[in-house]
C-alpha cells in the first residue's frame, strides 16, 4: 500500500517493522529474510540515505547480521546507522548500533572494551525512553560481567527487572529473571534460583515471545545439579530439539546433555556433544558466554586425559588457558587449572598435579562458584585416593558438605556412598 501512494519513507519503516515482527514472531531461524526486506527498503529511499528512517533500516540490518555471528557486515551497518543516527537524532538507531558495537567488542573477548559501549547504549537509550534497548543493555551488561563479579552481574539483572516493572515490559521482565536465577545458581542460592526461574516462567507463558535453546539447555543443567536427571534429560531433549546456527545456542543445547551423558557414564557420547561444542566455537572463540566453552574445553581435557590421549589433551588445555587469560575470569581460570591438574594426572604425577588442584579451589572459592569447588573437591579426592587415603577422605566430605547445603542430591549421595566404602 505505502508504496503503492508513494511514500517511500512510510514503506521503508513497514520494512523495518515487518523484518523485526520476522524475528519476534520465528526467532533467528528467520534472520536471514530480513535482510532482504530491509535492502528493498532501502533501495526506496536510496536518495534519501540519510533520513531517519535509513538510521533505523542500517540499526536493524547491524541487528540482524549480528544475530547471525556475522560481525564483518553488522560492523558496516552500525557504523552507518551510528552516523546518520546522531545526524538525524534518532537516538533509537543509535542505540541500538552501539548495543551491536559493543556485543562484537565482546564476542571478541575484550570485554573491557565492550562494558563501557553497552553502559554508554545504556544511558542513551533510557534518557529517550528507548525501553526495549534498555532491557538488552542491562542483559549484556550482565552477561559480560558475571565471569568477573557476580554481585555487579546481579545488580544489572535486578535493575532490569525494575525496570521491566516501571515501564511494563514483561518479555524485559521475563530476561532479567532469567539471568538472575542463573547467577543464584551459580552462588549457590539454590531455593532463590528456583523461584526466580518459575516467576520468569510464568511471564513466559502469559506473554509470547521467542525463546531459544537456551531456557531449555539452562533448565536441563539446574535439573542435572539438583539430582534429577529424568527432568535433566526432558529439557536436554528440547533443547536439542530447537536447532539455531547462533554459535552461544549450539553449544548451550549440546553442553548440559554431555554433562548428562557423563553422569550415566556415557562417556563416548559426552565426547561428541562436547567435540560439537568446541567446533561451533573454534572460529569466533568467545561469542556471548565464553564460558561455556572453557567448561566444554575442561570436560574434553579430563576425557582425553581419561583415555590417554594427551596430545589431544594438551591442545584442549592451551586453548582453555588462552581463553581464560584473555577473560581474566577467575572461574574461567579455575576451570584450567582443574583442567591441567587432570593431565597431570594422567601423566602419573600426583604430587605436582596437587599445585594444581589447590590452585584451582582457590580461584574457586575466590570466584564464589561453590558447586564448581565442590566438583572440583571431588576430583582432588579421587586423585589422592590411592597415595593419600585421609585427605582424600578430607576433601570428600568438605565436598559433602557442599553438596548438603547447596541441595545437589546426587552429587551428595555419590560421595557419601564413595566415604561409606573408604571408613
Amino acid at each position: 500500500m505505502f508504496e503503492r501512494l508513494h511514500e517511500p519513507r512510510a514503506y521503508a519503516r513497514a520494512c523495518a517493522g515487518l523484518a523485526e515482527s520476522l524475528y519476534e514472531g520465528k526467532g533467528l531461524s528467520a534472520a536471514s529474510q530480513a535482510p532482504e526486506i530491509l535492502m528493498k527498503g532501502l533501495k526506496l529511499i536510496e536518495k534519501e540515505s540519510e533520513s531517519f528512517e535509513a538510521a533505523s533500516i542500517y540499526a536493524i540490518l547491524a541487528d540482524y547480521y549480528a544475530l547471525l555471528d556475522r560481525y564483518d557486515e553488522a560492523n558496516v551497518w552500525l557504523a552507518k546507522a551510528v552516523a546518520v543516527g546522531e545526524k538525524t537524532k534518532n537516538f533509537a538507531a543509535v542505540a541500538q548500533a552501539m548495543l551491536n558495537e559493543g556485543s562484537f567488542h565482546a564476542d571478541s573477548g575484550n570485554v573491557e572494551e565492550a562494558a563501557p559501549i553497552f553502559e554508554r547504549a545504556l544511558a542513551l537509550a533510557l534518557d529517550h525512553g528507548h525501553n526495549v534497548i534498555a532491557a538488552f543493555c542491562f542483559l549484556q551488561l550482565a552477561v559480560v560481567t558475571y565471569p568477573r563479579n557476580l554481585d555487579a552481574a546481579r545488580d544489572y539483572a535486578t535493575r532490569m527487572i525494575d525496570h521491566g516493572k516501571k515501564v511494563g515490559d514483561l518479555p524485559g521482565q521475563a530476561r532479567g529473571l532469567g539471568v538472575l536465577w542463573f547467577l543464584e545458581w551459580i552462588r549457590g542460592e539454590w531455593e532463590n534460583a528456583w523461584k526466580h526461574l518459575q516467576e520468569g516462567m510464568e511471564i513466559q507463558d502469559r506473554v509470547e515471545f521467542v525463546t531459544t535453546s537456551l531456557l531449555d539447555g539452562w533448565k536441563s543443567w539446574f535439573a542435572l545439579t539438583r539430582g534429577d536427571l529424568d527432568e535433566a534429560a526432558r529439557y536436554a531433549s528440547l533443547a536439542l530439539a530447537k536447532p539455531d546456527p547462533k554459535i552461544t545456542d549450539v553449544v548451550i543445547s549440546n553442553l548440559p546433555i554431555a554433562l548428562l551423558r557423563l553422569e550415566q557414564g556415557r562417556e563416548r557420547e559426552a565426547v561428541v556433544h562436547l567435540q560439537t561444542c568446541a567446533e561451533a566455537f573454534r572460529k569466533a572463540e568467545f561469542t556471548t558466554l565464553p564460558l561455556l566453552h572453557v567448561e566444554t574445553l575442561m570436560h574434553l581435557v579430563v576425557l582425553n586425559s581419561k583415555g590417554k590421549q594427551l596430545d589431544k589433551a594438551a591442545t584442549n588445555l592451551e586453548w582453555a588457558k588462552h581463553l581464560a587469560t584473555q577473560l581474566k575470569s577467575d572461574a574461567g581460570l579455575a576451570m584450567a587449572s582443574q583442567a591441567e591438574a587432570a593431565l597431570i594426572v594422567a601423566k602419573g604425577d600426583v604430587r605436582l598435579a596437587e599445585e594444581a588442584f589447590l590452585k584451582s579451589l582457590a580461584l574457586w572459592e575466590k570466584a564464589n562458584w561453590p558447586y564448581y569447588r565442590a566438583k572440583a573437591l571431588v576430583a582432588y579426592s579421587e586423585a589422592l585416593a590411592q597415595t593419600n587415603t585421609e585427605e582424600s577422605k578430607k576433601h570428600l566430605r568438605q565436598a559433602a558438605e557442599i553438596f548438603k547445603k547447596l541441595g545437589a542430591k546426587r552429587d551428595l549421595e555419590k560421595a557419601e556412598t564413595k566415604l561409606s566404602a573408604q571408613a
